[in-house]
């Protein structure tokens, strides 16, 4: 019943999600397009930016833009769906290895697809999932001693420019290590921590940018979608997108008890928590992770929480010690209450997304754009700067058109006009030089320029499009 339950809650929200396509992904699409035609690492042609978060995945899209072509979009979706699938035969595959039934390890396996949040971003075409696919793969390697001193040399470096995030996931194994008194794999993870902070130095200097600043850029400019508290004088975040997985939570708990005295022991499973779910927590929780859209970024520690549960869920049932059959049901209990509301709050997305995306990836829709938008702003001096705040955009403009971010996730120098947890959107347009304001100013940060000081254009220009007027910053 269990394993019917959650399959048809998974199936549900592939079925919801599987034909959506945008935002985020299309801006792997502009650095890719750019790299293929001779401006690595920029948004802009012409300037380096810190927005590309995941190299690895850049080179990836590129690869399938030239065996694609403009059907790079549904590529991106199959990566997507590809590491899923293989997300939940790693998680099934190691409950087996540990003495689950085949039913058991069946069910274990498919607990990915209870979170809709997971199967969004498979479907979406992010690297989130591809990324928390590697992370468990490299935990099972790791725990089996397989291939350890080559993770550490080789596989950190890259899944640091897939992820940044895997940096925890080389403290944690670097735990591990030292639990196991494994000198030679001690000495591995140190050079490979040497040589990702080489090929960090290295890009950095080239292109005069951090290419990892996007993250801390979200947590200092955007708190749309966060809780704030303030405790002691220390101000906190919270991603409310985050709190329905801690229910998830309890039946872990219940077995790690259950364990707690076992011969079993699970000192292994608990560094791994603490590295990989408390800290990045934490770290959330002090905004020095992305406070806005945490839960997005978080589908690893999501990915990593289901794979220990279901070691020790095999375990406590072989050994007897947690009664298998009631902690299932209570997972599929908080799945059927939990998913029905994530799919209220995330309406149905509209079948023409994908189709659409492919559509506007062509070169030719491109050209046709630029060229209805250069009219309708009255074929203003070339290069036309425009800013917004979902910089997607670019994707759909050409040369004749630079695209600023409003919320600094491809302009790292918006950072020089936070003010006290406001910006100045006056000084950042003036110095960056903007010409038009497309949608309005984005209204879940402080905002220190009022619409006073844009003017409306005249209305044959596209919608919600604003000149601006002198501005003169905060005030």
């Amino acid at each position: 019943m269990a394993l019917a339950i959650i399959a048809g809650l998974g199936l549900w929200s592939v079925a919801a999600y599987a034909p959506v396509f945008g935002g985020d992904p299309e801006i792997h699409i502009i650095f890719a397009r750019n790299l293929l035609q001779g401006h690595p690492l920029q948004f802009n042609p012409g300037e380096f930016s810190s927005g590309e978060t995941s190299p690895v995945y850049m080179l990836l899209v590129a690869a399938m833009m030239v065996v694609l072509g403009a059907y790079v979009p549904l590529g991106m979706k199959l990566v997507g769906a590809a590491s899923l699938a293989g997300l939940c035969f790693l998680i099934g595959r190691a409950a087996r290895r540990q003495g689950a039934s085949a039913l058991l390890a069946t069910v274990l396996g498919a607990l990915p697809l209870v979170l809709p949040s997971t199967v969004f971003q498979a479907a979406l075409g992010m690297e989130n999932v591809l990324f928390a696919c590697m992370v468990v793969l490299v935990l099972q390697s790791w725990l089996d001693g397989c291939a350890r001193r080559t993770i550490a040399i080789a596989g950190l470096p890259l899944l640091f420019f897939l992820r940044p995030e895997a940096a925890l996931l080389g403290l944690c194994l670097l735990a591990l290590a030292l639990l196991d008194r494994d000198g030679r794999s001690i000495l591995a993870l140190i050079l490979g921590a040497a040589i990702t902070f080489a090929a960090l130095a290295a890009v950095t200097a080239w292109t005069g940018v951090a290419v990892q600043a996007p993250g801390l850029m979200r947590a200092a400019l955007s708190r749309g979608d966060s809780l704030s508290l303030t405790v002691l004088g220390v101000r906190f975040w919270l991603d409310f997108k985050f709190v329905p997985f801690l229910l998830y939570c309890l039946p872990f708990a219940a077995v790690a008890w259950k364990l707690r005295a076992s011969a079993d022991g699970t000192r292994r499973e608990a560094a791994i928590v603490f590295f990989l779910f408390v800290l990045p927590l934490l770290l959330h929780l002090l905004t020095l992770f992305p406070s806005t859209h945490f839960s997005r970024y978080f589908q690893y520690g999501y990915a990593v929480f289901f794979f220990l549960f279901a070691r020790l869920m095999a375990r406590a049932d072989r050994a007897g010690r947690a009664p298998a059959g009631y902690i299932l049901a209570a997972i599929a209990v908080l799945a059927v209450s939990l998913v029905p509301l994530e799919h209220v709050r995330r309406p149905g997305v509209q079948a023409s997304n994908l189709r659409q995306a492919i559509d506007e990836v062509s070169p030719a829709f491109v050209r046709h754009n630029s060229d209805a938008l250069y009219e309708a702003l009255g074929r203003p001096p070339v290069p036309v700067v425009i800013a917004v705040h979902e910089v997607q955009i670019r994707s759909r403009l050409d040369e004749r058109f630079v695209v600023r971010s409003l919320d600094g996730v491809v302009d790292a120098t918006m950072r020089r006009f936070v003010q006290n947890g406001a910006i100045d959107y006056g000084g950042y347009l003036e110095a960056r030089r903007v010409a038009y304001v497309f949608g309005g100013l984005p209204t879940n940060t402080g905002v220190c320029l009022s619409r006073k000081q844009l003017s409306p254009e005249p209305p044959t220009a596209p919608a919600e499009v604003y000149i601006v007027m002198a501005p003169r910053g905060c005030r």
